[in-house]
């Protein structure tokens, strides 16, 4: 295994546990008890920033951490972050956007808040078909939809400059560590 992807994982894994550890840990907000969506977001930024063995495992992470913290039946988020990382892949291939690190990351973060109401909805059909929830209210759909959007914003932006900051500082490791006097800081992804 070539010691960038070792690093990747690390980044993937680190970046992983905190996201558990803050979606979990934030209270809910009022617009219809919308959770801030960070593990989402960081299933985005691998699926979008790396290669796509790498987001696939970011996806998988991700997903079974979202089903352990969560309330949606086993396998969903799994399942859907796999959907987003062979999409965002596909997506960016399928654009020709290259490595330059401002585009993909002012990219990423708009996917983050993008895709946020799709898992909204992906989240309620799973809970109507497989979950036993009834019916809800509309407006109170509608006020999930705009908190998980409103949510998405500053988190994307955190997980975007998160990735990147670690990734710079792992890359920055490895080189002080073999004595290059490349600066690897000045990376493309």
């Amino acid at each position: 295994m070539r010691m960038n992807t070792v690093y990747e994982y690390l980044t993937l894994f680190i970046m992983a546990v905190a996201a558990a550890i803050l979606q979990s840990g934030v209270n809910p907000v009022f617009f219809g008890q919308a959770k801030p969506p960070f593990l989402m977001a960081v299933a985005l930024y691998f699926a979008w920033m790396r290669p796509v063995g790498v987001a696939l495992a970011a996806a998988l992470l991700c997903g079974l951490l979202q089903d352990g913290i969560g309330v949606l039946p086993a396998g969903t988020s799994v399942a859907w972050m796999a959907f987003l990382a062979v999409g965002c892949h596909r997506l960016r291939h399928g654009l020709g956007l290259g490595s330059e690190i401002p585009v993909n990351a002012a990219v990423c973060m708009a996917l983050v808040v993008a895709v946020a109401p799709l898992t909204v909805g992906v989240e309620y059909v799973s809970l109507r078909l497989f979950g036993g929830i009834g019916e809800l209210r509309w407006y109170f759909l509608f006020s999930r939809v705009v908190g998980c959007t409103l949510l998405a914003v500053p988190v994307g932006a955190v997980s975007v400059l998160a990735g990147i900051g670690l990734t710079k500082l792992a890359l920055k490791t490895k080189t002080e560590k073999q004595g290059d006097s490349h600066d690897w800081t000045q990376h493309r992804l």
